[in-house]
């Protein structure tokens, strides 16, 4: 988030995305940010980081379904988050960190790359899709690893 650092903001609301072909904003409709600041100005901010790193997935593989996938997982309420730059002048890594905190506590951590969507091999949920081979089967991949997560979180 533009040297920020690892700092976030928690918003109770409601938060309208709109992806556009080079573009991504976010609208609050209602609500007031709980911690970290003015929301409008990280919503901004976090907005202008992840079009950047979707342009650039794009820019490398333009046949990629980035877009549908942000969508979906933004639909199914993950919480995108952009690498902070760690060396100043560097270019941010090109990923997406993606985060879904569960009613009980669990939270995953999903990592979306130009084709891929995974997360550590040291996590205790694995998942790994290729989501350029088959966007469809890999949003059901996703969704088949979010109800066995749900049904894990349920037993805690």
């Amino acid at each position: 988030m533009h040297g920020s650092g690892n700092s976030y903001f928690r918003y109770d609301g409601d938060v309208h995305v709109h992806i556009g072909p080079h573009t991504v904003s976010a609208t609050f409709s209602s609500g007031t940010p709980t911690t970290g600041g003015s929301a409008t100005i990280k919503a901004d901010l976090i907005a202008a980081d992840i079009a950047a790193i979707l342009d650039r997935f794009i820019r490398y593989d333009a046949s990629s379904p980035v877009h549908l996938i942000y969508k979906k997982m933004i639909a199914l309420g993950w919480i995108p988050y952009a690498p902070a730059v760690r060396v100043e002048g560097k270019a941010p890594e090109a990923y997406i960190r993606w985060v879904c905190l569960w009613p009980n506590g669990t939270r995953v951590t999903l990592y979306q790359e130009t084709r891929t969507l995974s997360n550590g091999k040291n996590s205790r949920y694995q998942f790994h899709v290729d989501y350029s081979v088959n966007a469809d089967s890999a949003i059901e991949q996703l969704e088949q690893f979010m109800a066995k997560i749900s049904a894990a979180d349920e037993g805690k």
